[in-house]
């Protein structure tokens, strides 16, 4: 795939696409989540590969996934990590200025709202990308990229580290090339994947981690730890088949080879909730060129292809919280379809299409907590898009068996969003009575707290017969 405008954004997406290896090179590498999707809207485009899978129509579950937020941005969301429900981070790259920035943006009422923060970062140089980002609390998140050596005319590794404050740059080896993925377990033990190695945060500094078995042509491009002594990641374009290195808290050693498939195959996130349970989502080319998403299910030391809902073209990150929840995103890129957002839910036994709001061109990034909590990020050109499954905030009908009438006149009402603050606004209602309440961002648990009080307000107005 090349782009045809000669622009500096574009000659630079253009070089980004150069290290996809394939059997008819047309196959996008994924060094940046299907970067070249903003390029057509700054650069123009040709030569595209089509797209599209099996006709078969897909059977689509009502999803709770919602817009929460639009923001108007030429930018690209690549990663989302949140540690806590009310605090997450997401970080990418905008354009602007003849050149691309690396974006990072923050959430602290669950999502409702999100801010952009990428100025915060120093001494990065203009160019710099930020692929992956994790977080293990609200003060210290790492997150790793590349940005240019204009004076050897390349791109190294970068990383920056958030202490609760401030963002900071930090020092990697030298010999560092771009910096794909990095998981954290603690402030003091962090792996991060690069070109021919896997870099180990110790609190301190990056040092290159002790393995044996990665190639200095290897890519590892996703990887996921759950403890000091256990980590699994994956190649995306290698010498071998798709393969997974596992760490046993000392040293880097291959695993095993994922199942062959016809073509290459691009792994781009990998999620582990143990060391005996791991998905890792990506996607392949058949030699008719058309790009098919794929899933692979780590079980004990075993690798199985996994089938998937058709028409699903990409799935660009997985993030599971137990063996029996995961969640899959991705798109249909390139295709006529009106909404080629891709998102899949996996139960324990199957993965299963989900519905999204209409409109969402793809959806790079995905962060969840529990089954009941998932961030997302993806694009609506020319915005990103913030997605959620937190249900919308409930009314007082849905919490209460009425609606509250107030004796003389009035019904108690909750209106606006109701995650982040406290009660901020009071109306008094007939007789000194609260007759209206407004929240702004409250939190659950403030408004159930709120309800109680409401209740307990008009009881005592019925029982006093005002």
């Amino acid at each position: 795939m090349t782009f045809s405008d000669k622009t500096p954004e574009g000659d630079k997406i253009n070089r980004m696409f150069k290290s996809g290896r394939t059997p008819g090179g047309d196959i996008m590498s994924v060094r940046f989540r299907l970067l070249g999707v903003l390029a057509l809207f700054i650069s123009g485009f040709a030569g595209l590969i089509v797209a599209t899978g099996p006709s078969v129509e897909a059977a689509t579950v009502t999803a709770p996934w919602r817009t929460e937020q639009t923001v108007a941005s030429p930018a690209i969301i690549s990663s989302i990590s949140c540690p806590t429900t009310n605090r997450c981070f997401a970080v990418g790259l905008y354009t602007g200025q003849n050149n691309i920035y690396p974006a990072i943006y923050e959430t602290n009422n669950g999502g409702y709202t999100w801010t952009s923060i990428g100025s915060s970062i120093t001494n990065l140089a203009s160019g710099t990308v930020l692929n992956s980002i994790s977080c293990v609390s609200s003060i210290f998140c790492e997150a790793v990229g590349y940005q240019p050596n204009v004076s050897k005319d390349i791109e190294v590794g970068a990383a920056v580290v958030w202490n609760g404050s401030t963002w900071s740059n930090q020092s990697v080896p030298a010999d560092g090339q771009e910096i794909t993925s990095v998981s954290c377990v603690s402030s003091i033990f962090c792996e991060a994947g690069s070109t021919g190695a896997i870099l180990l945060w110790n609190g301190i500094t990056w040092t290159n981690a002790n393995q044996t078995s990665i190639s200095s042509t290897e890519t590892i491009d996703s990887v996921s730890c759950v403890s000091e002594s256990f980590c699994e990641a994956v190649d995306n374009v290698s010498e071998r088949d798709n393969v997974s290195f596992v760490w046993n808290g000392t040293i880097w050693q291959y695993q095993a080879s994922m199942p062959s498939l016809a073509h290459a195959t691009i792994l781009n996130s990998i999620s582990c909730v143990s060391s005996t349970f791991c998905e890792a989502v990506g996607y392949t080319e058949t030699s008719q060129h058309i790009v098919a998403g794929v899933s692979f299910l780590l079980s004990g030391t075993t690798w199985t292809k996994q089938d998937i809902p058709p028409n699903t073209s990409y799935l660009f990150a997985v993030s599971c919280v137990s063996s029996t929840f995961c969640e899959a995103v991705g798109g249909n890129a390139f295709t006529l379809n009106a909404n080629p957002g891709v998102a899949l839910i996996w139960n324990g036994d199957s993965w299963t299409d989900q519905a999204l709001p209409s409109s969402i061109d793809q959806v790079q990034a995905v962060a969840c907590l529990s089954s009941a909590f998932c961030e997302a990020a993806g694009n609506n050109f020319p915005g990103i898009v913030f997605l959620t499954t937190v249900p919308p905030n409930p009314t007082i009908a849905s919490l209460a068996s009425d609606s509250l009438p107030l004796a003389g006149g009035g019904i108690i009402t909750i209106s606006g969003a109701m995650r982040g603050s406290n009660l901020v606004s009071e109306s008094p209602g007939n007789s000194g009575w609260l007759k209206s309440v407004t929240f702004t961002h409250a939190s659950v648990s403030g408004y159930t707290t709120a309800v109680a009080r409401l209740q307990k307000e008009a009881n005592q107005a019925h029982k006093k017969g005002i």
